[in-house]
């Protein structure tokens, strides 16, 4: 394990931490303005680009993109190896509110792996796509939703392949 946040170059962030009353406990995310005026925990921490630690291979079989509404950094921070197509698969969870408290459009981060060649799909996350998932014979493709279903979740997990 690499102890360090992914993010669009090396150096040191810093997160917030969610309160023991909130319902997400245990999840960090960048620090916003908003944070600053709220008692939440933080924490700086190493950061570190997905460039930087697979750039020694030739290809990566999967990389998984779970990081709070900074998906747009960790993109940014894979850009050469978007490049050569060295990510096979990603699966990215989209934080479209918490990208927007930032001022970033979530639609940059989608634009920014279609524009790399990359093809999306929606991943249902719906309970009967769960229950079909656990058998292991299931196909994959009903299990899967046109890329432009994603506006229609909270936080939508997309499958992107090269």
């Amino acid at each position: 394990p690499v102890h360090a946040a992914a993010a669009a170059a090396e150096g040191r962030i810093t997160l917030a931490g969610y309160g023991e009353e909130e319902a997400n406990r245990g999840v960090s995310r960048l620090m916003t303005s908003e944070d600053d005026r709220t008692p939440s925990p933080r924490f700086a921490v190493p950061a570190v680009t997905i460039d930087a630690l697979t750039g020694s291979r030739p290809s990566v079989d999967l990389v998984k993109i779970d990081v709070e509404g900074a998906e747009d950094l960790v993109l940014e921070g894979m850009q050469a190896g978007l490049a050569v197509r060295r990510y096979r698969a990603i699966l990215l969870e989209l934080h479209p509110g918490l990208l927007r408290a930032r001022g970033v459009d979530p639609v940059s981060c989608v634009r920014m792996l279609r524009d790399r060649g990359y093809r999306g799909w929606t991943i249902d996350a719906s309970p009967a796509a769960y229950r079909r998932a656990i058998d292991p014979a299931a196909p994959i493709e009903p299990l899967l939703r046109p890329l432009d279903d994603w506006t229609r979740s909270a936080w939508p997990h997309l499958l992107w392949l090269c």
